[in-house]
């Protein structure tokens, strides 16, 4: 199956419509991560020419390509003009050479054996080393650095900032934070939407580290002074956040992600608890508040959280997951004014005045509509680094939210 791509064109064979099946295909353009129905991963990298035998056994005619193979696909086969390498339980790169029965091989974990066309075996390569093959003749060489082809981490990347050059041109975006470090002022947050007044944010304490995906830029919250503040102007009968967050842990009754400053009517309240539930929206009296799951620690997740007014209604998801709903929400408009992204400045003499999240965010939206069902769980899928399912939480009832 064609897990992702990014900007790939077939011109032979059609995997986007049928999958992978046994024949030829030739790749013109972009990238590609296929996985097989033995579990093998393949990265292509345009342009490519190949042909399937089976699930165990490909034909590399042209390119280059990246095999993860798991255990219960051991013995898996990448065969070139001349040679076959055969997996042994690895992550390998195979590249043809430029004149006809050239190829080279890099095992970046694991064991390769390579066989030459009789099946006579000519070595056993191990991880970090490299082998080339020309004129029936095989000799160890130099690997390459960076990789030739990337892993499929770097499909889902591409693929990401295809989709977020996209999601700035909707003009329902109140503000949209993509977290990539501004070289020329590394303090400030962009808002990138590209309609409208940016309303970008100052980074307090907060650090940039690494995001869902090598490349991809994020903000380590680890200290009580680590946020980001910003201004969302207007009054809203309509409004959702969502975030892209890694939490390590759960230090305080309530984590913000994101807040307005103070307790206000009409101020807006995203909040973690210390098991891990969302809760919040607008700040004012409520009849009931359910939570059906809860945000897993050292994972990346969405988290979203949307105001619908006129329904008097709050809703919380996590992985595209509907999981918090609190009814009968009494307010006059949504203003969310000064506000903090990773914190919150509650009022002076509260209780807890520490709410900090331990973690980190590397996406942040704000529209002024109520997204649906199908908009978030489109947003999770677009947007996550690993498609592998959590299981829900059993449901249990929230006390009354202390803001």
């Amino acid at each position: 199956m064609l897990v992702n791509d990014a900007r790939a064109v077939f011109v032979e064979g059609d995997p986007k419509a049928k999958g992978f099946v046994p024949g030829l295909y030739q790749m013109t353009e972009g990238l590609a991560h296929v996985r097989l129905i033995n579990g093998t991963d393949l990265v292509l990298k345009a342009p490519v020419t190949l042909s399937f035998e089976s699930a165990m056994k490909l034909h590399l005619e042209q390119g280059g390509l990246r095999a993860r193979v798991p255990e219960q696909a051991h013995g898996f086969t990448v065969a070139t003009a001349g040679v076959e390498y055969r997996d042994l339980g690895t992550e390998f790169i195979v590249n043809t050479g430029a004149e006809p029965g050239q190829s080279n091989m890099h095992v970046y974990d694991g064991a390769v054996e390579v066989f030459d066309s009789q099946g006579k075996k000519l070595d056993h390569v191990l991880m970090g080393k490299a082998v080339s093959f020309s004129s029936g003749n095989l000799e160890h060489s130099l690997a390459q650095e960076p990789p030739s082809v990337p892993g499929a981490e770097a499909v889902k990347y591409e693929n990401w900032r295809d989709e977020s050059l996209r999601q700035r041109a909707d003009p329902t975006l109140v503000a949209y934070y993509s977290f990539e470090r501004d070289e020329a002022n590394p303090p400030l947050l962009k808002d990138v939407k590209t309609g409208g007044e940016p309303l970008d944010g100052n980074i307090h304490g907060a650090r940039w580290v690494s995001g869902r995906w090598p490349g991809k830029q994020a903000l380590f919250f680890d200290h009580d002074d680590d946020y980001v503040t910003t201004l969302i102007p207007g009054n809203y009968k309509h409004f959702t956040v969502a975030a892209w967050v890694l939490l390590d842990r759960m230090d305080f009754n309530n984590n913000a992600i994101f807040a307005s400053d103070g307790w206000a009517a009409g101020a807006f309240h995203f909040n973690v608890d210390r098991q891990a539930r969302i809760f919040g929206g607008v700040y004012g009296p409520s009849k009931s508040a359910l939570t059906t799951g809860v945000v897993s620690l050292g994972v990346w997740s969405l988290v979203v959280m949307s105001v619908d007014e006129p329904k008097g209604q709050v809703q919380g998801w996590v992985n595209g997951r509907l999981v918090y709903t609190k009814t009968g929400v009494q307010s006059e408009g949504l203003h969310p004014g000064s506000c903090r992204i990773g914190s919150c400045l509650p009022p002076l003499h509260e209780g807890n005045p520490v709410r900090t999240i331990r973690g980190r965010i590397d996406e942040l939206f704000i529209w002024k509509k109520t997204l649906s069902a199908p908009e978030i769980t489109a947003l999770y899928e677009k947007g996550s680094p690993d498609l592998l399912e959590i299981p829900p939480a059993t449901p249990t009832a929230l006390k009354k939210p202390n803001y």
